[in-house]
């Protein structure tokens, strides 16, 4: 190698380097997040859902709204009224619905292949406070005897407090901030915020599984396995 190529080679891999190497944003009083650049790669797929219960029992699902989005667009929304296992209502007051408004809407049992298929279609799920909607979704499936679809589940509470430090972190807070229409316990309008935060997120620049954990989730098959109790009462594997 001549001297000359060698200069050259000196300059060049530093140059090589910083343009694979992920940003960092770091701003006065914010926690550093990375920033991702993927031109060539397919955008995100997710779905943003939102549970409204009936009771303090986490199968007692009485509204479900999912908004499907891919890269920062919205593909659909989805919403069910769901008549939950018991007729007491004690959020009423919360999401203004009540037993005459499901009474004879179908169970989860009724609605739940359409749910799946939703779910099953997308990377993985968005919630505020997700812990408490993907304990809905377990205990909604745990109710008809059906293994739920196993996905990772991203958290815009957690989100929102560690690219924007946003504290207090409750959905109209977030909201609020970040200039995103709201009609609370509406549970599409709440599903569309926590799809706006998200988007507003990779918007920036940011990759929302790199502020909570160190791989991006691996997509992964839905159980297919049912309970058909109108015959066997036994699992049956449905057809794809």
């Amino acid at each position: 190698m001549t001297p000359i190529r060698y200069f050259y080679t000196l300059i060049e891999f530093p140059l090589a380097m910083m343009k694979t190497t992920t940003n960092k944003v770091i701003k006065k009083g914010k926690v550093q997040t990375e920033k991702i650049d993927r031109p060539n790669k397919k955008p995100v797929r997710f779905a943003a859902i939102d549970f409204e219960t009936a009771d303090y029992g986490r199968d007692s699902a009485c509204a479900l709204a999912i908004v499907v989005v891919n890269g920062v667009k919205v593909e659909k929304k989805i919403y069910h009224l769901i008549k939950p296992p018991r007729d007491s209502f004690v959020f009423t007051y919360l999401h203004g619905i009540e037993w005459k408004h499901v009474s004879r809407k179908p169970a989860f049992e009724g609605i739940w292949r359409d749910v799946h298929a939703h779910i099953c279609d997308v990377e993985f799920l968005v919630a505020h406070n997700a812990a408490f909607d993907k304990s809905v979704l377990h205990a909604c499936y745990n109710l008809i005897d059906v293994e739920a679809p196993q996905k990772d589940f991203l958290c815009t509470m957690k989100l929102a407090r560690k690219i924007w430090n946003i504290y207090p972190t409750k959905l109209p807070d977030v909201c609020r901030k970040l200039k995103i229409p709201l009609d609370h316990h509406s549970a599409v309008s709440d599903a569309m915020a926590c799809a706006k935060i998200v988007t507003a997120a990779i918007i920036e620049g940011h990759d929302p599984f790199s502020i909570l954990s160190t791989k991006r989730p691996i997509p992964r098959k839905c159980p297919r396995s049912s309970i058909d109790l109108r015959t066997t009462g036994k699992k049956e594997l449905l057809k794809p």
